[in-house]
């Protein structure tokens, strides 16, 4: 067929050989949607191309000349049109079947029913008379006449119809996954927009649907060929004279956007992407003409309502209310020192939840559609209508916020490629115009009204009536005193998150220009940094990140030190007015978090009134100022690391060796001074010295003779600074609230880290929290007493021997008779006692008399009491953690006293003593004082055995 001439070729579409023809097909159309072998199946779709002859230019998707068309093709295009049923419907069994089948073949069945459909209906086969028979008066059989359709009106609409059905279905498998075969329908559609357009007009919407859906497509092959096969189809439109595309694209928006929340809602991700992305591409098209869409209030009213229902952000996750942030122990090392980066721009690290859909790629063809609005649309406009319904209703807030925050990115063309839509720098909007939103927009985000709703159980003073509401550190309940839900406490904290958004969005339109709006924005992020709502806090974070890339910081050190004018300014100003302004602290609370040392000498004059306020309202204030002392001593002893533990203990073993030294030094001035003295009394007895003399020059050599005193060097500053704290944190170790009595401790714990180099200031202040530490361990809560005792192990460390005899005396018979009262509790238990506070607390009793055995010099008889108090947690049916924390602290005995420890262990476990000689018997040990009823482990027995070798080889050598 292919190799033959055309007049060959259509000497076959006759009426004689109409029979053999039809024939033909049928048996290539069985092997072509029936048979096994892709390869067969290839080729017999080639085999129905040659067969019903279609012109090489319909092959190619190009329109055929608009000559007239010749007696032949008509007879031609008619005998194909005879088996068009058959064919598209076969052929469309094969589109629509088994994706398995593989892009070949469904890209070559494409091609078929699309060549096949141009050369039966093409436009130039539409006659002036539609009545008009081709084959009437050639032939007079009517039997095979009858086998030839008539080509009349009807059969062109009964046929234009039929076709649409079919293409819907065919068109309704979606997107595609391979690229080229998203190209293949991409060139149907354009071949049959070419050739069809007049007789399959009612199919042009769904043609230039897949057409404009394929204009985001990943690959840009795909993408450009839909941008060239609509600026072609264009030009038809233009040529034929029935006016523009932009009617149609309109048109066509305003049914799609009333559609677009019903699919959202209903359809699947495979139904709502296309839809989605069909919107973007028309968004696309129209470009600057998007502003004059707009001006029609039909159309901005639908679109704006789409929008605004698609967007429905999930209330319901109640994971929102439980991330809470680290308030009771923060730790300022975890803080933000590292400079920001290319990686950690931009990164956000919480994702919204919506009500209506899930999968990320949604969510951007969404945040892309609104970006194309606010690129080409009116920012005045647009930010006017959805300001309208931000105060409609609360229901629509969050909406509003969200498509306002990315109608301004659009402005800015972030996450837009407009120079593949061919109108580079056309958006509407002015920089002047640009800048003067931005300001308003965030004059209204941090106004008291929206910046300071309500996110958790209690209203926005939490923390300063938390004093007065809440003793203990139960649980609150789910209900708030003023009825705010949970639902409105996360509804009010994803507000404040997409106002953060939007402030971050600010900068990156901008950039280097935001830095004079500092002076409005820092200040309110940073009391959002501070928040207890992990959520909140994390998305401050991310805006600070942002601000620092946008305006050339390095990291969020160097932000806040060029901006601490006037945010320490603020400060001090509203610490005047802590009753109207409680989230003041937090502001300077991640100053300090996050900043170095070169902040302290800015902050000195701010501290100290913290400390005046502290002084002034005793109880009213200290919920809200003591967490500030706590990020001060962390921050203090993260920025002087010479104070750390290892420097700590290795300067007490130096203080020892001076302590010898100077023993040492004072003997050998004494003998000195003797030899003086003895030698002047011979002296006097031969040459009679003078008394006075004597004295005088007696005076003169000891003078000499004493060591110049040392003189002491200046105590720094940051340590001065610490005492300061530990002075106003004594009274409040007493303190009825729980939660402050935790912050006190860890304040404590750090300041004497920070003054254990310098024993002026630490033992002074060790003796003056002795007292009010001491009851600590005999409070109520069990969270406080685990922190007085990690304070206590941390006294230990950095003044050692000072505290032996108050820690004997004062602190273990309270944890001698606690380790006795649970020593039961812990016997024989489950697993899931492993998960209760008496485990902890029984825990953290044995890790302490670990580290104060270490510490401290401690005597014969403490150390036999601490052995017989820990003994029983020797048992086998004790906790596994329980037993290891028992053995290092046997361990550590041993380290003390290895003789007294082993005549313990070994009377303890009964061990039999071997005689050295024969002669001699064997003594058992534990016969009579053993303890009843404790079954030891064999590590017990190791150990035991370690301590014999040591000792009978201390005592051999």
């Amino acid at each position: 067929m292919n190799g033959s001439i055309c007049s060959v070729r259509q000497s076959l579409y006759i009426l004689e050989k109409a029979p053999a023809l039809g024939h033909a097909v049928s048996v290539v159309l069985q092997v072509a949607t029936s048979d096994l072998a892709r390869s067969l199946r290839l080729e017999a779709m080639k085999c129905l191309l040659a067969l019903c002859w279609c012109s090489t230019d319909a092959l190619a998707g190009e329109a055929v000349d608009a000559e007239p068309v010749s007696q032949d093709v008509r007879l031609h295009c008619q005998v194909i049109a005879s088996f068009l049923p058959g064919v598209v419907t076969s052929i469309a069994k094969v589109i629509l079947g088994d994706s398995k089948q593989g892009q070949t073949i469904l890209s070559m069945a494409f091609l078929t029913w699309s060549s096949v459909v141009a050369t039966a209906m093409s436009d130039r086969l539409m006659p002036q008379d539609m009545s008009l028979d081709m084959f009437q008066s050639k032939d007079k059989d009517m039997g095979k006449r009858q086998l030839i359709i008539n080509q009349d009106k009807r059969w062109w609409n009964d046929t234009a119809s039929k076709v649409h059905h079919l293409l819907k279905r065919i068109l309704s498998i979606g997107i595609h996954s391979h690229w080229k075969l998203r190209l293949s329908v991409c060139q149907f559609a354009k071949m049959l927009l070419q050739n069809c357009n007049q007789s399959l007009e009612n199919c042009v919407p769904l043609l230039v649907d897949v057409l404009v859906a394929h204009l985001n497509d990943d690959y840009k092959q795909v993408s450009v060929f839909s941008r060239q096969a609509l600026d072609s189809f264009s030009v038809i439109v233009v040529a034929r004279g029935s006016g523009s595309l932009i009617s149609m694209f309109e048109d066509n928006i305003h049914s799609l956007a009333t559609r677009l929340p019903r699919v959202v809602r209903t359809a699947d991700d495979t139904v709502r992407l296309p839809t989605l992305d069909l919107l973007v591409g028309y968004l696309r098209l129209l470009g600057p003409r998007i502003s004059s869409l707009l001006s029609s209030s039909a159309h901005l009213k639908r679109l704006s309502q789409a929008l605004l229902q698609i967007l429905e952000i999930d209330l319901s996750d109640i994971r929102i209310m439980e991330k809470h942030s680290a308030v009771l122990g923060s730790s300022t090392e975890s803080a933000l020192y590292h400079p920001v980066t290319e990686e950690t721009f931009g990164h956000s690290h919480y994702r919204l939840q919506f009500r209506h859909f899930n999968d990320d790629h949604i969510k951007a063809a969404v945040i892309k559609s609104i970006r194309l609005l606010g690129c080409y649309g009116d920012l005045s406009l647009l930010v006017d209508h959805f300001a309208d319904y931000f105060t409609q209703s609360s229901h629509w807030q969050k909406q509003a916020v969200l498509i306002v925050n990315e109608l301004v990115r659009g402005c800015a063309q972030i996450g837009l490629d407009c120079s593949e839509d061919g109108f580079l720098h056309c958006s509407v909007n002015s920089k002047e115009a640009i800048e003067e939103h931005i300001m308003s927009l965030l004059s209204e985000y941090v106004s008291e009204s929206h910046w300071h709703v309500p996110t958790t159980i209690d209203t926005r003073m939490e923390d300063f009536r938390a004093n007065q509401s809440s003793r203990s550190l139960a649980a609150i309940n789910v209900a708030s005193p003023n009825g705010l839900s949970a639902q409105t406490l996360n509804s009010n904290t994803i507000l404040v998150c997409l106002l953060l958004d939007g402030i971050a969005g600010f900068a990156e339109v901008l950039g280097q220009h935001f830095d004079a709006l500092l002076m409005t924005a820092l200040y309110p992020i940073l009391e959002k940094l501070g928040d207890s709502k992990g959520v909140i806090s994390q998305t401050a974070l991310d805006t600070l990140t942002v601000i620092c890339q946008c305006c050339g910081y390095s990291s969020m050190n160097d932000l806040i030190c060029h901006n601490a004018d006037y945010l320490i300014d603020a400060v001090s100003l509203n610490l005047r007015h802590l009753d109207m302004n409680p989230t003041t602290p937090r502001v300077l609370k991640m100053m300090l978090q996050h900043c170095d040392k070169a902040l302290l000498p800015l902050v000195d004059d701010t501290l100290h009134e913290v400390f005046t306020v502290l002084d002034g309202h005793f109880d009213d204030t200290a919920l809200l100022l003591v967490p500030v002392l706590q990020t001060l001593v962390e921050a203090i002893h993260y920025w002087f690391p010479s104070t750390n533990r290892a420097t700590v203990c290795e300067w007490h073993e130096g203080s020892r060796i001076h302590e010898k030294e100077k023993v040492k030094a004072c003997s050998i001035s004494d003998f000195l001074k003797e030899y003086c003295h003895k030698n002047l009394d011979m002296e006097d007895g031969e040459g009679g010295v003078k008394d006075e003399d004597f004295d005088q020059t007696g005076e003169q050599n000891g003078e000499a003779d004493d060591f110049p005193e040392d003189k002491k060097e200046p105590i720094p500053g940051h340590c001065l600074l610490t005492t300061e704290v530990l002075d106003r944190c004594i009274h409040f170790v007493s303190s009825k609230n729980a939660r402050l009595r935790l912050l006190v401790l860890s304040v404590i714990q750090h300041g004497l880290l920070i003054l254990a180099a310098t024993t002026d200031q630490l033992l002074p202040q060790v003796h003056k929290l002795w007292s009010p530490l001491v009851k600590r361990f005999a409070d109520i809560e069990p969270v406080v007493l685990m922190k007085a005792l990690d304070v206590l192990c941390t006294m230990a460390e950095v003044s050692g021997d000072f505290i032996r005899r108050r820690v004997v005396s004062n602190v273990w018979p309270a944890l001698s008779t606690s380790l006795e009262r649970m020593n039961g509790m812990s016997l024989q238990s489950g697993k899931l006692y492993k998960h209760t506070v008496n485990f902890k607390l029984q825990k953290t009793v044995l890790t302490s008399l670990d580290v104060l055995i270490c510490e401290l010099d401690m005597g014969d008889v403490e150390l036999s009491e601490i052995s017989a108090a820990v003994l029983p947690y020797l048992d086998v049916r004790q906790p596994r953690e329980l037993q290891e924390a028992a053995v290092r602290i046997f361990k550590a005995l041993a380290t003390a006293d290895p003789d007294a420890t082993w005549l313990v262990l070994s009377d303890a476990v009964g061990c039999c003593l071997l005689p050295p000689h024969p002669c001699l018997t064997s003594v058992k040990l534990g016969t009579e004082r053993r303890p009843k009823g404790i079954q030891y482990s064999g590590v017990v027995m190791d150990l035991v055995c370690e301590l014999s070798c040591c000792i009978w080889r201390k005592y051999i050598m």
